[in-house]
């Protein structure tokens, strides 16, 4: 394995460790809760600063920071097997879009946020402190868990996580907008078809497919470089520059 590889699964292992301490900053019911409190809680500000982040960095924090991504690649030692196709993509915006919603008429609701609370239903910045949190905890890990095993390599990802339409919106507003930005590149005639792009890919994405077609922008892509470190004859790189549309 790459010394990348390495350096950027041990950062999601930690991040995975951290989880119960964390679990309430990316809580979707935590943002209502506050919202309807009037209070900005630590999720809002970190899905705002995930948004920020995006613009410059697209999905990167899925590849290398992410709890539940790192959890997911935990599962590949129990189920190695690709996603089962993107066609399934569109179930997390289905679930994105009402909770949106309902953070807005919680906001409504609750006459405007009128302060910032970062530790807002914690328990002195810890999440899991208690029975409710130990409960909310073993579900979403039952729930990625699940998923993983039924449905394929990081599977909560693809089909329900709930923090990813923030981020790949940002990723397109930052190609439409022509910001230098981190992404995928490719030199398409040194590729020998060999395909080990595809079976390194965490994403279960046809990379080889995309090197072929010039279309290196895919919005499942987490950018964790593993197709990049997979390639014998360096096709693939990541890079920072103005992204193609």
């Amino acid at each position: 394995m790459k010394r990348r590889q390495r350096i950027r699964r041990g950062m999601l292992i930690i991040s995975l460790l951290l989880f119960p301490v964390t679990l309430y900053y990316l809580s979707p019911y935590v943002i209502i809760a506050g919202a309807a409190a009037g209070v900005a809680a630590g999720s809002m500000l970190v899905f705002g600063a995930q948004f920020v982040s995006s613009l410059f960095l697209g999905r990167a924090f899925c590849g290398w920071l992410c709890p539940a991504g790192g959890l997911g690649e935990c599962l590949l030692l129990a189920q190695d097997s690709p996603a089962r196709g993107g066609r399934l993509n569109w179930i997390k915006y289905a679930i994105w879009a009402p909770w949106l919603g309902f953070i807005i008429w919680a906001i409504v609701l609750g006459g405007g946020l009128t302060a910032i609370d970062p530790l807002f239903m914690t328990t002195h910045g810890v999440s899991v402190a208690d029975a409710q949190g130990y409960i909310v905890y073993y579900v979403v890990i039952a729930l990625i868990v699940a998923l993983a095993l039924t449905s394929g390599r990081r599977a909560f990802c693809h089909y329900a996580c709930w923090m990813a339409p923030f981020v790949i919106i940002g990723s397109r507003l930052g190609r439409v907008t022509r910001i230098p930005m981190l992404h995928l590149a490719a030199d398409a005639a040194r590729c020998v078809d060999c395909t080990r792009c595809n079976r390194a890919c965490s994403m279960s994405l046809d990379v080889h497919g995309m090197v072929r077609t010039g279309q290196m922008r895919h919005d499942e892509c987490i950018l964790c470089g593993a197709c990049v470190d997979a390639c014998p004859q360096d096709v693939l790189s990541l890079a920072f520059g103005r992204a193609p549309r």
